[in-house]
């Protein structure tokens, strides 16, 4: 895919963050709204050989910094750690770390935006 092919591309997915900024989304909301697990950024750049192309791009850069400046929802006060000990069947284990891999996030990134889109359609529905 050619520089002006992923330009673009990344135009595209520039417009969308804007929207979801503009529509009152909190930082982990529009996080996920563009590079969650089957978000825009996924859509627009499925294989990581495009994901590194667009890496360095300036105007990847101007999506991570207007998302940078989105407020962060207030942390509830809570005594819990934030981690958690999960065991898995070593053939799921495997499973979701090869679309981690596929996905070019880590396994914790991808089981926080699974366990995210599934609380929020909860929420929602």
């Amino acid at each position: 895919m050619s520089k002006r092919e992923l330009e673009a591309k990344l135009q595209q997915l520039l417009t969308h963050t804007q929207s979801i900024v503009d529509s009152g989304a909190n930082h982990n909301e529009v996080w996920n709204a563009v590079f969650g697990v089957g978000a825009r950024y996924g859509q627009l750049f499925p294989t990581k050989a495009e994901r590194d192309a667009v890496d360095a791009m300036a105007t990847l850069k101007k999506i991570r910094a207007i998302i940078a400046k989105v407020p962060k929802p207030a942390e509830p006060v809570s005594e819990k750690s934030g981690q958690l000990v999960l065991r898995l069947p070593k053939s799921l284990h495997q499973a979701l770390a090869n679309e981690a891999d596929a996905e070019g996030v880590s396994l914790n990134q991808l089981l926080l935006s699974k366990i995210a889109v599934q609380l929020n359609r909860a929420v929602a529905g």
